[in-house]
């Protein structure tokens, strides 16, 4: 009984994933009653972000590499551009958004998770 148990389990997380995707992840910073709902002046519905934040996810998504450096977990100056280059620089970012609270993800003394929008 146990293991018919494991193993169903065990399948079932191969099948579905763990961890958060790319539409997870951009609904909870910009859709309309997601999580932080974040808009900007020339975006105030998130629609816009929303687009691109899930573009550019998905398109880093399908390109294999390191995280060459990258760390969404360092705070980065809203001086610096970040681009989501390659699966694996997707993943800690998706990850870091997950983890972190809207809050925190607004602070203007420097942005975690970065890329934001």
């Amino acid at each position: 009984m146990r293991l018919g148990l494991f193993l169903c389990l065990g399948i079932g997380v191969m099948t579905t994933g763990c961890g958060p995707d790319c539409q997870t992840t951009c609904e909870k910073l910009y859709s309309r009653g997601g999580e932080c709902n974040f808009t900007s002046a020339g975006d105030p519905t998130g629609e816009l972000n929303y687009a691109r934040c899930s573009d550019e996810c998905n398109e880093a998504i399908a390109v294999p590499g390191e995280a060459a450096g990258y760390n969404p977990q360092e705070k980065t100056p809203s001086s610096k551009a970040v681009e989501l280059e390659n699966d694996q620089q997707a993943a800690m970012w998706m990850d870091c958004i997950e983890e972190k609270s809207c809050e925190l993800l607004k602070t203007s003394s420097g942005r975690f998770c970065a890329p934001i929008w």
